[in-house]
């Protein structure tokens, strides 16, 4: 957003074209106020808004960005087309930018090199196939204390033991976990104390999904709505317990889509 404002906004423009759009809006949150203005003068004169959100997360999920913008409520397993709106990310944005204007593909992805073990975090324009091991190089290696690789933030992210897999179209950042980090506690059983519950931006009940996923009944699992939870990680991140509620959804979810397919 500092660095391809102009991008931005052209890719903007060309995708509401092409989908008949009335109204184009890039949200920001307050933390990140150059962005804001970077954003305001390259869209000065288009009619592109800039909103200016509350800094909250999962406030970057579709449901609940469209939500802050326009106060529109997306239905429970439904999607943004259902409520009359197209949602992308910046760096969409300025690809489809690229991609029209100068015929490039796209090649490269900004990736976020981050987390207690890597020596300099960094912000990388890395290229398509690339490995992580490479990016873990070029930012100055591993601390002593790196114990876990992660594809992607802490909190959504997915663990993985291969350094050289591969640099996706889909990659945002690299999260290299200190022993610190990891060690959260050892998992005791559930309390029922309902903190997975407060946390849940979809007004879910976790535990109750996650413990249906763990009995692999998935009849139940469909009962809870496990489909609608997007795995932003508020109840793990929550639950006193330390039970991996993340983990046992998204197992549950995958038994659910293996079902469907059959």
């Amino acid at each position: 957003m500092l660095e391809a404002p102009e991008p931005i906004v052209t890719g903007a423009l060309l995708a509401g074209r092409s989908l008949g759009a009335n109204r184009i809006v890039i949200g920001i949150e307050d933390n990140k106020m150059p962005a804001v203005e970077a954003l305001k003068k390259a869209a000065a004169g288009t009619g592109i808004q800039v909103a200016v959100l509350k800094t909250k997360y999962p406030q970057g999920s579709e449901k609940h960005l469209i939500q802050a913008v326009i106060e529109r409520q997306v239905p429970l397993g439904g999607l943004p087309s259902d409520v009359g709106v197209a949602i992308s990310n910046v760096g969409t944005m300025a690809a489809v930018a690229r991609a029209v204007i100068h015929k490039k593909p796209l090649t490269h992805r900004v990736i976020s090199v981050t987390g207690g073990g890597i020596a300099t975090p960094s912000n990388v324009l890395a290229p398509i196939g690339v490995s992580f091991g490479e990016l873990i190089e070029f930012c100055g290696g591993l601390r002593k204390d790196a114990v876990r690789l992660v594809a992607g933030g802490p909190m959504m992210g997915f663990a993985f033991s291969n350094p050289d897999t591969p640099v996706t179209k889909g990659t945002s950042g690299l999260t290299v976990m200190s022993e610190a980090e990891v060690n959260v506690g050892e998992q005791t059983v559930c309390v029922r104390c309902g903190q997975c519950v407060d946390a849940c931006p979809m007004k879910l009940v976790p535990t109750k999904i996650a413990m249906a996923a763990k009995h692999q009944d998935v009849a139940l699992s469909r009962r809870y709505n496990i489909m609608a939870c997007f795995e932003c990680g508020s109840c793990a991140y929550t639950c006193p317990a330390r039970i991996p509620l993340v983990q046992l959804i998204r197992a549950g979810k995958a038994r659910v889509v293996a079902e469907d397919k059959e």
